[in-house]
Formats: structure tokens, C-alpha cells, sequence
């Protein structure tokens, strides 16, 4: 009797876990396939089958972070590893979604606290 109130118990927080492990899983596979597109809430949310609300709440409280820094954090990392590479600068913000380059450089400066054009070239 005590196993099956154990059991009881306990699958509700496996099938939890394992609905969480799956929505990362999703989320993440969706933004690394649009990293190089304006990537929207609303789609995520679609994507992973829930409202925008219930998405961006269960995003922060897995990742401690909103679902637009960890966007934009993959974007400029993936950015500078392209610059690192010897793509030029204008590329790499376009390869990463910006349309804008003086956006891009706005948003890496204040990220990385220097700007892209003075990002030493590691070869």
C-alpha cells in the first residue's frame, strides 16, 4: 500500500520534469534552427504548444533568465564566433537576423562592452 501511494506520488513530478526537459528541448532546438531570423515569443509559444504568458513563465523559471536575453545572448555569441572566424562584421549581424548593422553594434557594445569593429581577430 505504501509503494503504491510512493508512486503515486512521485509520477506526477517525473511526468512534470519530463514535460519541462521536453519544452527546453523544443524551445531550444526551434531558436538554434531561427537564430538567424527575428525569432517571436508568439511563435515560440506556438511551437511548444502554449500561450505566450504560460511560455515566458516557464522559460524564466527553468533558465533564470527570459526567453529574449537567452535569444539575443545566442545571437551575439554565435556573432562573435563568426567575426572570430574572419566573417566581416556586416555579415555576421546579418547572419544573425539584424537587418540593421548600427542596431547590432549598439546592442554588442553594450553586451560586450567593446564594439565589433574593435573585437581582436583570433586566428
Amino acid at each position: 500500500m505504501v509503494e503504491i501511494f510512493y508512486d503515486a506520488f512521485l509520477m506526477p513530478q517525473d511526468r512534470t520534469k519530463a514535460e519541462t526537459d521536453e519544452f527546453l528541448l523544443k524551445t531550444f532546438a526551434y531558436i538554434d534552427m531561427h537564430l538567424h531570423e527575428k525569432i517571436l515569443l508568439d511563435d515560440l509559444a506556438r511551437y511548444t504548444a502554449r500561450s505566450k504568458s504560460s511560455f515566458c513563465h516557464l522559460f524564466e523559471s527553468k533558465m533564470n533568465i527570459s526567453p529574449k536575453q537567452y535569444i539575443l545572448q545566442k545571437k551575439l555569441a554565435l556573432a562573435s564566433k563568426l567575426i572570430d572566424e574572419g566573417v566581416p562584421r556586416t555579415a555576421a549581424a546579418m547572419q544573425v537576423g539584424y537587418e540593421n548593422y548600427s542596431n547590432f553594434y549598439r546592442i554588442y557594445l553594450k553586451h560586450f562592452g567593446t564594439n565589433p569593429t574593435k573585437k581582436e581577430i583570433t586566428k
